[in-house]
């Protein structure tokens, strides 16, 4: 579970769709992609997988695809293109690979994954990011296992870093052994969860109130106190539930910026409290 190396199958991953592509490599990407998701069509989908999308033409290609490939064939996939112009470069490759796509101009992530949300067919829904991979048995393994235990609203997953950068890669794994420690022992009343691979009933959501949507941090863990006043959330540890997001946002960060939010998490997770960082504090949430 604690790995600084991912899988191979999440660097083909990577390669596939992670980067800068001719318009033609993009289109034959993109073409492969929609056939799969395609083919997942359910009337009634076994979850919906809601992916806020701003800015993220050169990663939402390799997201899609690590979608397409899922084990488990009866979800929807939702993308929020939000924060940008209608018919902007995201949308309009999350479109091509045959997403359901929704635009909202206005910015802000807290409102992007309550959209998608709202709009969620499933009872279960699956919340990740546009720039993050997933194991092929990633879905199933939420639906399946996840989702099944006697009284989970909420669940979550390890989160490991596919930064070129050691010290970011060690960063995220540091708050993954957080995690791992509080679900085995429940020392930490709140080891904090990362949106890019949590989960949870929409009914239990939607009867909380859902996000925050002017919340552009935290908002899963906001909205999971509201779901669950005593923080009864489920980590699950095993690597079928992992996600690995690109890296890019924290390697824009410097250690010290990175070490502060650390700190301030950790003591915020003790004191079971909440932790509300100002956008200008932290700029490259999104």
């Amino acid at each position: 579970m604690f790995g600084l190396r991912p899988p191979e199958e999440i660097r083909k991953l990577e390669s596939f769709g992670i980067g800068s592509f001719t318009d033609e490599e993009l289109q034959d990407k993109c073409d492969l992609v929609r056939r799969s998701i395609r083919m997942m069509y359910a009337e009634k989908p076994s979850a919906s997988i809601v992916i806020p999308a701003f800015n993220e033409k050169k990663s939402i290609v390799g997201t899609m695809q690590s979608i397409a490939l899922q084990t488990q064939r009866d979800i929807e996939v939702i993308v929020v293109s939000n924060g940008e112009d209608y018919g902007n470069a995201t949308q309009q490759i999350a479109e091509q690979c045959g997403a359901r796509v929704i635009h909202e101009p206005k910015h802000g992530i807290g409102l992007a994954r309550q959209i998608g949300l709202e709009e969620a067919k499933a009872e279960i829904v699956i919340s990740t990011d546009a720039d993050t991979l997933h194991d092929k048995r990633w879905a199933a393994s939420i639906v399946q296992e996840g989702m099944r235990e006697s009284g989970v609203k909420f669940g979550f997953g390890p989160v490991h870093s596919l930064s070129r950068r050691l010290s970011r890669r060690m960063f995220m794994e540091s708050h993954n052994l957080t995690r791992y420690f509080r679900s085995k022992v429940g020392v930490l009343k709140n080891a904090g969860l990362s949106e890019a691979n949590s989960f949870y009933l929409r009914e239990a959501a939607m009867d909380a109130g859902g996000y925050d949507r002017e919340r552009n941090f935290g908002e899963g863990m906001d909205m999971l106190r509201r779901i669950s006043p005593d923080l009864d959330a489920k980590f699950f540890y095993s690597e079928d539930f992992a996600a690995y997001p690109s890296g890019r946002k924290m390697d824009k960060m410097s250690l010290l910026t990175l070490g502060t939010i650390s700190i301030r998490l950790g003591l915020a997770h003790v004191r079971g409290k909440d932790l509300a960082l100002r956008e200008d504090e932290y700029p490259h949430i999104r």
